[in-house]
């Protein structure tokens, strides 16, 4: 809204511009030439003022888009983060029994040793297995 009454500002000053170079064309003057040359200066500047200000005006759309994707990508691996994390656990939840139950038997094996021949060692390791 307010580049747009910039440049109604901008196109109304130029066109008061142009209606005096119009008015004092012809005449051999040292400030008519230099009113017309800043005149021309003056568009000039306010075209690549112009040029900068839809630069900015692009460059904060991207900006806006780019932080849009970034919530959006963040918002997926904080899901998939949730989803890693319940996976382990139940991997977890599930591993925990068979080992427990392994634990148990090397405490057994390791107290109890002495009462059994290494036949009936290797049976009871080789039943473990299967």
């Amino acid at each position: 809204m307010k580049n747009r009454s910039l440049y109604k500002k901008e196109n109304e000053r130029q066109e008061r511009n142009q209606k005096v170079i119009d008015e004092y064309k012809g005449q051999e003057s040292p400030l008519y030439d230099e009113f017309v040359q800043l005149s021309e200066d003056y568009s000039k500047l306010f075209r690549q003022f112009s040029r900068i200000v839809k630069l900015s005006d692009k460059t904060q759309e991207q900006l806006k888009e780019s932080r849009e994707s970034i919530i959006r990508y963040n918002d997926e691996l904080q899901q998939l983060n949730a989803t890693k994390d319940k996976f382990f656990s139940i991997i977890a939840h599930d591993l925990k029994s068979p080992f427990q139950a392994f634990l148990n038997l090397n405490t057994f094996l390791v107290r109890k040793i002495d009462r059994y021949s290494k036949e009936e060692i290797v049976e009871l390791i080789n039943e473990l297995g299967s």
